[in-house]
């Protein structure tokens, strides 16, 4: 994972990455994640309900204008693991059918 800002950084000089460090998506890994899930920006925006600026976010998330939120970094995780194992037919959502073909 990427770096974060220095002033979420700063732990007392120990040197550990911070919680943040360790679990925010860095800008590649968003647009690499958006690419392995096949969708466009205003698609991965539709799919984390972000609203009619989803785009936006998101492009700026990929460009490092603005750093991704903790709970969409989560999401996308998510949305990684959940498509993965519908593809290899292992896993929890390997039998995931969903509703009218879609």
């Amino acid at each position: 994972m990427g770096r974060a800002p220095r002033s979420l950084t700063t732990r007392g000089g120990f040197g550990r990455p911070t919680f943040y460090e360790r679990y925010i998506m860095t800008p590649q890994e968003v647009r690499a994640a958006r690419y392995a899930l096949g969708m466009t920006q205003d698609q991965l925006a539709n799919a984390l309900r972000m609203g009619c600026d989803g785009k936006r976010a998101v492009r700026r998330w990929e460009a490092g204008d603005r750093s991704i939120s903790g709970p969409a970094s989560v999401a996308i995780e998510f949305m990684l693991v959940a498509a993965d194992c519908i593809k290899t037919g292992k896993g929890v959502f390997a039998d995931y059918q969903p509703e009218n073909g879609n």
